[in-house]
C-alpha cells in the first residue's frame, strides 16, 4: 500500500475548510483506500479557528499553527514534514481546491512513472457569487511543475530538495523567484532527459482540478475573467456528468457558500 500525505496550508475562510475536510473524509480518502493508498493530511493553518473545524485526530488529520501566516514558509513545512514521515509521496493542495479521485490516481501514477514529480495543467473555478463554472486556459502539459494544487512530489524529489525550496518570506505568491528555479534545477542536475518528462495531461471536464474562488480567494475570479485566462464555455457544477464524482452531500454545501 502506498502512503501518501496531502499537505494543505490554510488561513481561515472556515466555511470552504469544512466542506474540504468532508470531502477528504467521506469521499476521497475512502475511495482511494480501496486503490491501496492510505491517505493522511497534514494542515498547516494559522490559528485554533482552523483546528476547531476540521476532524483533527493526530493520526489522519494532523494540525499545526503557524501564525505568522507567510505562505512560503507553510509550504516549506509541508515539505518537510514529507520529508520526516517517510512517505512515498506528498501532494500539496490548496485550501479551497477538491481533486476528483481519478486525477489523484493519475497524477500519482505519473509521478512514481518519472519518479519526481507531476501536476494538473488546468483546472476549473466555481465563482461562489454567481454559481458558475469557469474553465482556466491552464498551463498546458508541457510546463513541468504544472500547479501546485494537486502537484505531486515523490521520496526521491523530496530527498534531494535543498532547505526552504519555497523561499524564505514570501507573503503572497509563494511561487514569484523562489519554487519554480528551485525545484527545476535539482531535476534538471539529476536526469539528463528533463525535457522528455511527462508531468501531466490534458483532461476532460470530469477529471480536472475544481477550485472554489470566493471574495477572499488569494487569486480573484475577475483577474481571470478580465485577461481572458478562461474558455469560453460556461459549466455548471450541477451537471453530474462533469461532476459527478461530487457526491450530492458536498455539492449542496457548496451550492450553500455566498
Amino acid at each position: 500500500m502506498l502512503n501518501i500525505i496531502m499537505g494543505i496550508p490554510c488561513h481561515r475562510r472556515l466555511d470552504i475548510l469544512k466542506i474540504q475536510a468532508d470531502y477528504h473524509k467521506n469521499v476521497l480518502r475512502p475511495f482511494l483506500a480501496e486503490h491501496d493508498i492510505n491517505l493522511t493530511f497534514f494542515i498547516v493553518g494559522t490559528d485554533e479557528s482552523e483546528r476547531n473545524v476540521l476532524p483533527i485526530d493526530g493520526e489522519i488529520f494532523v494540525y499545526e499553527a503557524h501564525p505568522q501566516n507567510i505562505l512560503s514558509l507553510k509550504f516549506n513545512r509541508l515539505l518537510d514534514y514529507g520529508k520526516e514521515s517517510g512517505c512515498d509521496a506528498l501532494m500539496t493542495m490548496g485550501s479551497d481546491d477538491l481533486i476528483p479521485p481519478k486525477l489523484f490516481l493519475e497524477m500519482v501514477r505519473i509521478a512514481l512513472d518519472n519518479k519526481f514529480i507531476a501536476a494538473p495543467s488546468q483546472m476549473i473555478m466555481h465563482d461562489i457569487h454567481s454559481k458558475k463554472a469557469y474553465v482556466w486556459k491552464g498551463y498546458g502539459p508541457r510546463r513541468l511543475l504544472g500547479l501546485g494544487a494537486g502537484r505531486v512530489y515523490t521520496k526521491n524529489l523530496l530527498n534531494l530538495l535543498p532547505p526552504k525550496p519555497f523561499g524564505e518570506g514570501t507573503v503572497m505568491n509563494c511561487e514569484e523567484g523562489t519554487i519554480d528555479p528551485k525545484i527545476y534545477k535539482v531535476i534538471h542536475a539529476t536526469t539528463k532527459y528533463l525535457h522528455k518528462i511527462k508531468t501531466s495531461d490534458k483532461y476532460l471536464h470530469d477529471c480536472q482540478l475544481l477550485s472554489l474562488k470566493a471574495s477572499s480567494a488569494l487569486n480573484k475570479m475577475y483577474v481571470f475573467l478580465n485577461r481572458d485566462l478562461v474558455e469560453d464555455v460556461i459549466l455548471d457544477i450541477k451537471d453530474v456528468s462533469k461532476f459527478g464524482w461530487l457526491t450530492y452531500h458536498i455539492l449542496d454545501q457548496i451550492l450553500q457558500l455566498n
